[in-house]
């Protein structure tokens, strides 16, 4: 998963859950406040439904529904013991685990490629110093050099 894809995830299971989060009180008074809103009563079934996050306690596996707060309930009771129902909270964390610890198949390797690769910054510092002193003054091969410098400098590896 990229990051991108986790911040939308966050995104969409937060605006999904945030009338969940709020105190009955708070809710009571949201839809006073707002009739006609998909949590004011009289809504059909399918304006009410939301996705339901369950994951298995034995395999780990999870499973996501989109289901009213009925609807989940019955679910939760036909599943059974054996699966939990997660908060917005809970699955947000685990996801966010995964991408974590999502680890490479193999150790990467980083191979020098540059044509400055074998060169010292001593070496590149001569060439340089050498090209300032021609005419015509080769400009892109003096950009080069600078930047091959630049990135001998800042290398963890260390040159």
């Amino acid at each position: 998963m990229k990051r991108s894809d986790l911040r939308q995830l966050i995104k969409q299971e937060l605006k999904e859950n945030w009338f969940d989060n709020m105190s009955s009180e708070k809710q009571k008074e949201y839809v006073k406040d707002h009739p006609d809103s998909k949590f004011s009563v009289g809504k059909k079934d399918d304006e009410l439904k939301k996705i339901y996050h369950f994951r298995n306690a034995i395999t780990g596996s999870r499973i996501d529904i989109k289901l009213t707060d009925d609807e989940a309930e019955k679910k939760k009771e036909q599943l059974g013991s054996r699966w939990k129902l997660l908060s917005t909270e809970e699955y947000l964390r685990e996801v966010i685990q995964e991408v974590l610890n999502e680890k490479w198949k193999d150790d990467v390797e980083i191979k020098d490629t540059g044509e400055h690769a074998d060169k010292t910054i001593e070496q590149l510092k001569k060439e340089l110093a050498a090209l300032k002193g021609k005419k015509p003054y080769n400009r892109e091969k003096a950009g080069e050099l600078m930047f091959a410098i630049r990135a001998k400098r800042n290398f963890k590896g260390g040159v």
